[in-house]
């Protein structure tokens, strides 16, 4: 619930759909089966507004609930770090005591990756991918900005639009540069998306070309129309950030209990009952669209 106790229901709908995108990054190990492929928790989600109206709500400061694992990762990466300073010292100074001798100094210690649940959407193709697959092919594109993303897909050197098709099917994503010796592979991409805009910012990711290449049929559309009621700005002493914050301690305990099950991984089954019903309101749904 918000602060004041007001919501309408595009309110809730908006920020059910950001919580739930939120929490599929933080589901690791978690899958089900779909057409005979193996899918995962994460989508691609896109909320629109009329421009001059706030439509992001309380979608900026949902990012919070990740914040617990956030600053997790980033403590385990700086001890890393601190760590592969250290033997990097060494190894330097052997290198150096040895080199007269002709020695080898043994293997150079390599330095740790930058892990985050997060992937810059301002990045090249280049970048997306070694973000992507420095946290094992996980991550989320949040952005409160649509223009953030689109401006960079737009650009020669940020066309990674071929990378979010890939990913949202969980395909392999292989790279190769020869300049500095680089492989990536990543097997099974689990990426999110959660993004907010207006109808005009989101018109390059409906575009002929990206509708042609099958880009935008990925995509979950929420369209709202944004309120024009006046809402006491004063009516509680409590940002949302922090309450999202505490919530995310507890979504956190999830996330560290789905990490340990790499090797019992959760499969999510439909009854048949479920099944069913599916298939019953979707089947005619296929020669409309």
């Amino acid at each position: 619930r918000s602060l004041d106790g007001k919501e309408s229901a595009e309110e809730q709908d908006k920020v059910l759909l950001a919580v739930l995108d939120l929490l599929a990054i933080a589901q690791p190990n978690v899958y089900g089966i779909y057409g005979e492929k193996r899918v995962y928790t994460p989508f691609y989600l896109f909320i629109l507004g009329p421009a001059g109206i706030s439509h992001k709500g309380a979608i900026d400061d949902l990012k919070h609930l990740l914040s617990p694992i956030e600053h997790e990762l980033l403590k385990q990466y700086y001890a890393q770090l601190a760590e592969y300073k250290e033997q990097h010292a060494e190894w330097e100074t052997k290198k150096s005591q040895r080199g007269k001798s002709g020695e080898s100094a043994g293997v150079e210690p390599e330095e740790p990756q930058y892990r985050s649940l997060f992937v810059s959407a301002d990045s090249s193709a280049a970048a997306f991918k070694q973000d992507l697959f420095s946290y094992g092919g996980r991550g989320m594109i949040f952005s409160t900005e649509a223009d953030t993303l689109t401006q960079a897909l737009s650009q020669e050197w940020g066309q990674f639009t071929d990378i979010l098709r890939m990913a949202f099917h969980h395909e392999s994503i292989t790279s190769s540069r020869t300049k500095d010796k680089q492989h990536i592979v990543i097997d099974e991409p689990q990426l999110g998306i959660l993004v907010t805009c207006t109808p005009q910012q989101i018109t390059y990711l409906l575009s002929p070309k990206q509708n042609e290449n099958g880009s935008s049929s990925r995509d979950l559309f929420y369209c709202t129309n944004g309120s024009l009621d006046w809402r006491n700005p004063f009516s509680s002493k409590e940002p949302l950030a922090d309450r999202y914050r505490e919530i995310g301690q507890a979504i956190k305990q999830m996330y560290d209990l789905l990490v340990g099950r790499a090797k019992n991984r959760i499969q999510i089954l439909l009854t048949e009952e479920q099944q069913q019903a599916f298939n019953t309101n979707f089947e005619p749904l296929l020669p409309e669209q």
